[in-house]
């Protein structure tokens, strides 16, 4: 797997959004730009990939990092195991920590 690209800019535009339909017309206005294939939505320890949605048990003293982590690479996973020949799958997520250590990481394998 390559490094991802770690885009945040999103979370710059929250204070325009009054509303959830705001929201999602925005990310899918800005997914939208991007030429992808597939969309994978994570939210928790679960994603969402073509209207499917796979959640994982995990113990009751799993922290939402950590969650958030793991349905980062779950959704890494599913991509790989699809062998998608194109140079772009965007992963959406709402864990800005998972996200933020991602870049960090990828960083300081540059």
């Amino acid at each position: 797997m390559k490094n991802p690209t770690v885009d945040t800019t999103l979370t710059e535009r929250t204070i325009e959004w009054n509303m959830p339909q705001e929201m999602k017309f925005s990310v899918q206005e800005y997914i939208s730009q991007i030429p992808h294939n597939p969309a994978i939505y994570t939210d928790g320890c679960a994603f969402t990939l073509n209207n499917s949605h796979m959640k994982y048990k995990l113990p009751p003293t799993t922290r939402i990092y950590t969650a958030g982590l793991i349905a980062l690479l779950e959704a890494v996973e599913q991509i790989e195991s699809l062998e998608i020949n194109n140079k772009h799958s965007v992963i959406c997520s709402d864990s800005l920590p998972a996200l933020n250590s991602i870049r960090k990481n990828r960083k300081r394998t540059q």
